[in-house]
């Protein structure tokens, strides 16, 4: 049970007895960790075996670090004295203080550590959270015709044709009534 006899660094303890049971559900299955298995502790937390499978104890420590702090920041608040790789967790089926605890889950969220990483940093892009918008049901109100039909005050208008078709002189035209008011 010391840090020094773990051998194999395949998973992390998530825990908090911060956020109630019901909260601390919907949000470990909205960030999609990949649960090994999700235990209920007989009192007021989740035990989640959050698969990590570092091959060193410092890769160890620094995904645990980045998953504890993805957790903080979609409101978790998890007990960071489970960091150490050598944690137990609760077992299923025991009871503990009269009340039992049991296996809610197993094999949720993504399936590797490397699969979570990649969709975690794809929906942590740092833009702004989306606004919802109020959805205008009455037209604008349109800008005055300059041509009708065809052109408005403010917008613009493009010419396009072949070689010597008449661009240049129906623009000059163009301009010329526009100037005088003509159609």
């Amino acid at each position: 049970i010391k840090d020094e006899n773990v051998t194999k660094y395949r998973y992390a303890l998530v825990e908090s007895d911060t956020t109630t049971v019901g909260k601390q559900y919907a949000i470990l299955k909205e960030l999609e960790l990949p649960i090994a298995t999700l235990v209920h502790s007989g009192g007021k937390s989740l035990h989640a075996l959050v698969k990590i499978d570092a091959d060193t104890f410092d890769e160890y420590r620094t995904r645990v670090d980045f998953l504890y702090e993805v957790c903080k920041r979609n409101g978790l608040g998890v007990d960071r004295q489970n960091r150490n790789p050598s944690r137990l967790s609760r077992l299923p089926g025991v009871t503990r203080n009269g009340k039992s605890q049991h296996l809610i889950a197993t094999h949720i969220g993504q399936a590797t550590w490397e699969d979570w990483k990649e969709w975690i940093e794809d929906i942590n892009d740092d833009l702004p959270d989306i606004e919802e918008m109020e959805i205008c049901t009455e037209e604008p109100e349109l800008a005055e015709e300059l041509i009708e039909g065809v052109l408005r005050v403010g917008h613009k208008m493009l010419v396009a044709g072949p070689s010597k078709a008449g661009k240049s002189w129906l623009m000059m035209r163009l301009a010329a009534a526009l100037a005088e008011g003509k159609s």
